[in-house]
């Protein structure tokens, strides 16, 4: 039996009226609205005449549900909003602003132009989720304000270089060039961004068919980003295969921006973070949209043992005082102790009257790792700004360290 978890999960963001109308004009799925009483039951029995429908439509309808979801959690939300902001005209931009949740707006985007922006959407949400790791992005110096020529013979020579580091022939491969522009003043450009899909290796499957067992190849498809930022010469590659990170970069910027790469490593950022084991220290929070900020974490280690000490933000007491309890000693100090970890959990103010307020909770160690944990694209930038104003980013150095970055 086909599991139906994506709709329950969708039925419970829109009205069934509104979902049987999505059914018929993009599915072609026409269901009665059901006459038990009440709005759980009727989904619930909506939710079974789908199950009893045929299952390559059914099949259809979840796999494009799947994708619907994924443009309502925080990424999604960043790459909706970019979309509409960049792509819609004016009074979709309205209408698109008035739907009642992420949901419709997903669905909408889905039913609108084709599906051409939705796609566009999901690339977007994919791309900021690998910008966020160390482990699926890397960073490289590059030449200021390079222009990015896209021509045809430029665009060829790109899949060329592309199917060698890929590995993958090159009319498989699809690229795009985009010009992105400045949130706050649309005539500069913040980035270009270039995006490459392409198959990867042929996979075996098995099935059954005519009462024999056959064997049939299957393709799947990838995908990778380069970022160029010409205001500072940041180019940032972005993939799952941390061997593709050079060979993908070499391409782009050999046929696009017509420079070698440099291949020397964006900056390293190191962080002073044993200020948060001072008793004394108090976040600074002006004008950053946080309601509340706290040390959530410290870790301490000496030469043979190590300690971390947690206190969540609903404890009242500080990560001081949890400390002095855990270990039944008021003489128990951090700031003597040299910190080789630390977390700050912050309680950042909701953007919409809909929404709830939002957490995002940043965590530094070594020299110079740090990560941030947060829902949408404008906590990353706050928790940034809480760095910069509680002085917690000491240095930047030219080190070609591969260390790891959670930004």
């Amino acid at each position: 039996m086909i599991s139906t978890d994506p709709l329950k999960r969708l039925l419970v963001h829109v009205d069934l009226p509104f979902f049987l109308d999505v059914l018929a004009r993009s599915f072609s799925i026409n269901l009665p609205v059901p006459e038990e009483k009440g709005i759980r039951k009727q989904k619930a029995a909506v939710l079974g005449a789908l199950q009893n429908q045929d299952n390559e439509d059914v099949t259809a309808l979840i796999q494009v549900v799947e994708r619907v979801l994924l443009l309502c959690d925080g990424p999604g939300k960043d790459a909706m909003e970019a979309v509409r902001r960049e792509s819609l005209p004016e009074p979709e931009k309205k209408h698109f602003q008035s739907l009642r949740n992420q949901y419709y707006r997903s669905l909408w985007l889905y039913e609108y132009d084709g599906q051409r922006l939705f796609l566009d959407a999901l690339d977007k949400r994919d791309l900021k989720i690998l910008r966020r790791s160390g482990r699926t992005c890397a960073g490289y110096e590059q030449p200021l304000n390079m222009p990015v020529t896209d021509s045809d013979s430029n665009i060829q020579a790109l899949r060329s270089a592309l199917s060698k580091a890929l590995q993958c022939p090159a009319d498989a491969i699809a690229t795009e060039v985009l010009t992105r522009f400045a949130e706050d003043d649309s005539s500069r450009i913040d980035h270009y961004e270039v995006r490459v899909h392409y198959n990867l290796a042929p996979e075996s499957i098995e099935r059954v068919e005519n009462n024999a067992l056959v064997v049939s190849d299957i393709l799947l498809a990838a995908r990778a980003f380069v970022t160029y930022e010409p205001d500072n010469g940041a180019l940032y590659v972005m993939s799952d295969d941390p061997s593709l990170w050079l060979p993908i970069a070499e391409a782009v910027s050999e046929n696009l921006l017509g420079v070698p790469l440099s291949k020397k490593r964006l900056e390293v950022v190191t962080y002073n973070y044993q200020v948060l084991a001072d008793p004394l220290f108090q976040p600074n929070l002006a004008d950053l949209d946080i309601i509340d900020a706290k040390v959530t974490q410290l870790g301490v280690k000496g030469k043979h043992r190590s300690m971390t000490i947690s206190s969540p933000m609903s404890d009242s007491d500080d990560i001081h005082a949890a400390a002095a309890d855990l270990t039944e000693s008021d003489a128990f100090c951090f700031g003597n102790r040299t910190v080789n970890k630390a977390a700050v959990t912050l309680k950042i103010q909701a953007i919409e009257p809909s929404e709830k307020n939002r957490t995002a909770v940043i965590t530094l160690s070594g020299e110079s790792r740090c990560s941030f944990r947060y829902s949408r694209e404008v906590d990353k930038r706050i928790c940034q700004n809480f760095l910069r104003l509680n002085g917690l980013i000491k240095r930047s150095t030219d080190d070609e360290r591969t260390t790891k970055h959670g930004d």
